[in-house]
């Protein structure tokens, strides 16, 4: 994901942002944002299972921590925990 003429865009120092962390490493990007997919999903299912329940949910909005990765955090340890893996390994 990216632009094609950077110039286009209307900003002298345009900043890419990705949805992927591999365009980061390879330099595609400049930034990606890592959104807690897994904490995203399971208080999604608390939500659900609340709302089965009868329960009210305690807030109107649900709020997850990200992680913003550039060049400079993503091989550090929390870049690199931030990253979405498809596997436990």
């Amino acid at each position: 994901m990216g632009l094609d003429h950077c110039g286009d865009s209307g900003y002298s120092f345009p900043v890419l942002i990705g949805l992927n962390f591999l365009s980061v490493k390879a330099g595609t990007v400049q930034a990606c944002i890592a959104q807690q997919s897994g904490t995203i999903g399971s208080k999604g299912i608390e939500a659900a299972v609340a709302a089965i329940a009868g329960k009210a949910p305690a807030s109107k909005k649900i709020a997850t921590s990200y992680t913003i990765l550039t060049k400079t955090n993503i091989y550090t340890p929390a870049g690199v925990k931030a990253q979405y893996r498809d596997s436990c390994s």
